[in-house]
């Protein structure tokens, strides 16, 4: 009968460290290309606005109402606001097509005219303002009177 052999302590050793290396760096390839797939954040996530003043007045002279408002972009990206919107009693009154660059950190002076059917003196409204990727920024104003 013939002796059987066992595998030598260093050659088993050799051979469980080689598999523990493999296992490794299978895990980290398969983890580097998990991390790496996921998304990157979009502008319009970083995009921040933040309406420091506003105010609605009527003009009786001119028939028309006139909305300003202070704009600041606190985010890190530059802004387009492309749109605003009065709204009162749930309903648009009004809207208008704006073109409105404001760079991260400055604030910008945005005046807008509409008219209304309604009379929205002594009213409470919200002008929303929208950037080009759909970024919204809202307030409540009182509209008031000027002669």
């Amino acid at each position: 009968m013939k002796a059987l052999r066992a595998v030598s302590p260093v050659v088993a050793t050799a051979l469980l460290v080689l598999i523990a290396v493999a296992t490794a760096v299978l895990l980290y390839l398969w983890v580097s290309g998990t991390v790496s797939n996921q998304p990157t954040q979009q502008q319009a996530l970083q995009e921040q606005l933040k309406i420091d003043v506003i105010s609605v007045y009527y003009n009786t002279t001119a028939n028309k109402y006139n909305v300003t408002a202070y704009i600041r972009n606190v985010g890190p990206v530059p802004v387009n606001i492309t749109a605003v919107y009065v709204i009162y009693n749930n309903t648009i009154v009004a809207s208008k097509n704006l073109a409105v660059d404001i760079a991260p950190g400055d604030t910008k002076l945005v005046n807008v005219t509409f008219t209304s059917k309604q009379n929205l003196v002594n009213r409470a409204v919200i002008v929303k303002f929208v950037t080009s990727d759909g970024v919204e920024v809202q307030a409540v104003a009182v509209v008031g009177k000027q002669s």
